[in-house]
């Protein structure tokens, strides 16, 4: 009997502490909506405050559309609008929506026409004040063609100085600036998203047009750490991004940038003046096709102290497949690692990699303008310098490799293995002609 009374007194109490469970939830959630409201209502007063306060039209947000647009891209540059009205941004922000977008930057060479759309997201708190901060900016719909300098081509589009050399401190000037030019960007009204989608960039590569279709583009801040991410689209390849921007914690300058470019597609082959075929039904033994694809990294590192500016590309080719000539199906993969430090005059190849077919190698070296007295009379000219500190040269096929591997005396000489050399070549940019001076060491195995 005590038994029983004791069990409905327990079931009493669950009754009345899940009734105060239960009580306490809905009090919690009922807290909760209200005070989402209470915030919603803030912001849409914010929102009000700054329409009312000049009237709903489109000519007011087109003009504070264009206003900010102008403070963020920085002074020389201007922007002009077609129309402009409210919406929101992919973070759910209260955003103004500029549409037929035109951006001129004399400073940077740079004009833009017919931009689809620019979103500028406000952020919330400043506009519970009545004030315009931009936290976001979107762009959709760029069509941008690159400028070429001094014609087409790789070479003429780089900067050269007086002398007629290609100036390397100016090249890695100009992707040092481009860092800072973002950090600015972020930094303008403390900007912290800047995204760039369905957009589309125009080059020559030769005197071959290419188009690099933007899927998305993204640099992002966060508690003072920039991020860079997003994929492009490149001869029907998908390419991803990524990569990041170091500020100093003393005065929030660019101190150290990465960027990695993945799965690059790599397409080369002879001109098309070579054919395949020669002379009926010859191979023609010039003639060859590569395919591959390549990851691209770099990094730059501001200068500190003594150490100046310093710029470094690490390339990595793989999937290697070569057809030269007979030859096909020779496989391999690249290593190259190169760094440029200002005022050295040179780019140094750093301990780098070949291996393709039997062929495998590591070797180093520089490139730069030849300094010697009257080298130059003819045109710039420039001295390549190549160091092999280990090569290996061998037939891939074993039943080659045997037939080599047997010689018809003990001191037959085995295919070359364990080689060093030094190869120095001279190009002269105005006469278009090379020369070359080579001296090579060469170290063979004798098979016993």
């Amino acid at each position: 009997m005590k038994r029983i009374e004791r069990l409905v007194a327990e079931s009493g109490e669950g009754i009345v502490s899940g009734s105060v469970r239960s009580a306490r939830s809905i009090v919690s959630r009922c807290s909760h909506a209200l005070l989402s409201i209470c915030i919603l209502l803030v912001l849409l007063g914010g929102v009000g405050f700054v329409i009312l306060r000049g009237g709903v039209n489109s000519d007011l947000l087109r003009d504070e559309a264009q206003k900010s647009l102008s403070h963020i891209l920085g002074e020389g540059a201007s922007a002009s609008i077609g129309s402009a009205a409210l919406s929101l941004d992919r973070n759910g922000h209260v955003a103004m929506e500029a549409r037929d977008v035109s951006i001129v930057d004399p400073k940077q060479g740079v004009a833009i026409n017919g931009i689809k759309s620019v979103r500028l997201g406000l952020a919330p708190l400043p506009l519970l004040t009545g004030k315009l901060r931009v936290a976001q900016l979107e762009v959709e719909g760029l069509a941008f063609d690159l400028p070429e300098a001094r014609g087409g081509g790789f070479w003429k589009s780089l900067p050269y100085d007086e002398k007629g050399y290609v100036d390397f401190d100016a090249a890695s000037g100009e992707i040092f600036a481009a860092m800072r030019r973002s950090l600015e960007l972020l930094s303008a009204q403390n900007t912290h998203v800047i995204r760039i989608a369905n957009s589309s960039v125009s080059f020559k590569v030769g005197e071959e047009e290419q188009v690099l279709d933007i899927e998305r583009a993204r640099l992002t801040e966060d508690r003072g750490k920039i991020a860079i991410t997003g994929s492009v689209v490149w001869k029907g390849r998908k390419i991803a991004l990524d990569g990041n921007i170091e500020r100093r914690a003393s005065d929030k300058a660019l101190s150290a940038f990465r960027l990695n470019v993945k799965d690059i597609p790599v397409v080369m082959g002879s001109p098309p003046q070579v054919a395949p075929v020669i002379n009926g039904n010859r191979v023609n033994p010039a003639h060859f096709e590569l395919d591959a694809y390549a990851q691209l990294t770099l990094s730059g590192f501001a200068a500190a102290g003594d150490k100046p500016e310093r710029l470094a590309a690490d390339l990595t080719v793989d999937g290697i497949d070569m057809q030269l000539g007979k030859v096909d199906n020779v496989r391999g993969n690249v290593r190259l690692s190169l760094e440029h430090r200002v005022g050295s005059h040179k780019i140094e190849i750093k301990p780098s990699r070949l291996v393709l077919g039997g062929l495998q190698a590591q070797f180093n070296g520089a490139f730069g303008p030849e300094q010697e007295a009257g080298s130059n009379t003819d045109g710039p000219s420039y001295r390549f310098e190549v160091l092999t500190t280990s090569a290996t040269s061998m037939p891939p096929n074993p039943a080659i490799r045997r037939s080599l591997l047997q010689p018809a005396s003990p001191a037959a000489i085995c295919p070359l293995s364990n080689a060093s050399s030094l190869s120095i070549w001279t190009y002269r940019r105005k006469a278009g002609s090379f020369t070359a001076k080579a001296a090579w060491g060469l170290v063979m195995v004798r098979r016993k």
